[in-house]
């Protein structure tokens, strides 16, 4: 898979439509294995296409000749950029995001040295960029959102289609007017989760401490308590055991330990915090990608979940997961000190994705020794000394090796935050 990241400044399309409210973009080209090759005829060959495909059978698209007409139209695309760009180059990256409001774009010419020139987009880019956008509804039944292609000095055309199934990154995100405009024009029967949430921004669940206090008089007794979750203590201790074998083993994803906090955001677009609060108190609260609580609410006009019912009023804003702004918090524990307490949050099943592994001692054994190629004896070693605040560098130092110093030092960081190591270690 070729990877390549592209930075730089924006170059808006339509500015009339969007103005100064288009964001930055910035992102990362992944092409090759996981693209869609469109053939390898020397772009010179390729005329300018006659137009949208004739019907088909009883008035229905001709898919041959749209999709013809779509490459055709990418190759045109390409073409623009190549007529003006620097005589070495090796491949041109292009990324469109767009709607019928308008977008952004950028693109690069990326040279035998590894220079990166930025290209200006042609004018008629915009206008091939809107055409495609059409084609591509009649062919897949909606159009994209982002478009990423690479074209290279050999011919090859690759392309990346994005139709907003998986978020969207905040730096290739329109303004929510633009997404709106673009569903009136190509109207979807279901929006996924995301989208609903940021066309929403109703800030419906956000908890200020003045709003705690005033429901949590109102609505004392609302809550269940669940045995789901491991303990508190055990918890956290779990959590900070997986936070340091991710860190040793370099993962960009898994949990962290900040202050007095677990961080966890998943590879599925799940997430989670871990709120630990003075007096033995915390709050676990996140989101799933596509929890179906929220899909009914934003899809189907369905009552969002209360997640909050019967909360006592330190559970508020200041120590809520981020995507409580959003509007896609899917679940919602407190820890009151005698055990885990919930109103509307689903069982621990449907959380699975936007937590570590942290259901059993087994389950993060597992996790850890695959992580680091662990024994998993010396893994339930340090488990347990976790779990007691009595880890050791000499436990570390068997679990990870005395090969990385580095990872030893990032490691036993994650554990000293957590506050598990032993007072004679620190």
């Amino acid at each position: 898979m070729v990877n390549q990241s592209i930075q730089g400044r924006r170059e808006q399309l339509d500015s009339d439509d969007l103005g100064d409210s288009a964001p930055d973009v910035a992102f990362t080209l992944a092409f090759g294995g996981d693209a869609d090759p469109v053939g390898a005829e020397a772009i010179e060959s390729v005329e300018p296409g006659a137009g949208p495909a004739d019907s088909g059978v009883d008035g229905a698209p001709d898919l041959s000749e749209l999709a013809m007409h779509s490459e055709d139209l990418l190759r045109r695309i390409a073409m623009e950029f190549v007529n003006e760009g620097p005589a070495d180059w090796q491949h041109l990256d292009v990324l469109l995001v767009l709607t019928v409001a308008g977008g952004t774009a950028l693109a690069y010419f990326t040279g035998a040295d590894e220079t990166m020139v930025q290209a200006q987009p042609p004018t008629p880019v915009i206008e091939l960029a809107h055409e495609h956008r059409t084609v591509s509804a009649e062919l897949t039944g909606r159009p994209w959102w982002r478009l990423m292609v690479r074209f290279t000095a050999a011919a090859e055309l690759f392309v990346d289609y994005d139709y907003g199934d998986e978020p969207i990154p905040a730096d290739d995100r329109l303004p929510a007017e633009a997404y709106e405009a673009d569903l009136q024009a190509f109207p979807r029967e279901r929006v996924p989760v995301w989208l609903g949430a940021y066309l929403d921004q109703t800030g419906r669940q956000l908890r200020s401490p003045e709003e705690a206090a005033e429901y949590a008089m109102a609505e004392r007794g609302r809550c269940a308590r669940t045995d789901e979750l491991p303990p508190l203590p055990e918890l956290w201790a779990r959590w900070a055991v997986i936070s340091a074998a991710f860190v040793a083993a370099g993962s960009g994803w898994g949990p962290r330990m900040l202050l007095a906090t677990g961080w966890f955001e998943g590879s599925t677009h799940g997430g989670s915090t871990l709120h630990v609060l003075p007096g033995g108190r915390a709050v676990l609260s996140g989101g799933t990608a596509n929890a179906a609580a929220l899909d009914a609410a934003y899809n189907d006009g369905r009552d969002f979940p209360e997640l909050y019912g019967g909360a006592p009023d330190w559970v508020a804003d200041p120590v809520l997961n981020v995507r409580a702004q959003q509007g896609l918090l899917s679940f919602c524990y407190w820890w009151d000190g005698d055990g885990w307490q919930h109103s509307g949050s689903p069982i621990a099943a449907q959380i699975s994705d936007a937590v570590p592994g942290i259901w059993t001692a087994d389950t993060v054994i597992d996790v850890v020794s695959t992580a680091l190629a662990a024994e998993r004896g010396q893994v339930a070693a340090l488990l347990d000394a976790a779990e007691s605040g009595a880890v050791t560098r000499e436990l570390l130092t068997k679990v990870l090796g005395d090969d990385d110093r580095f990872a030893f030092a990032k490691a036993w960081y994650q554990l000293s935050l957590a506050g598990v190591i032993s007072r004679d270690a620190a």
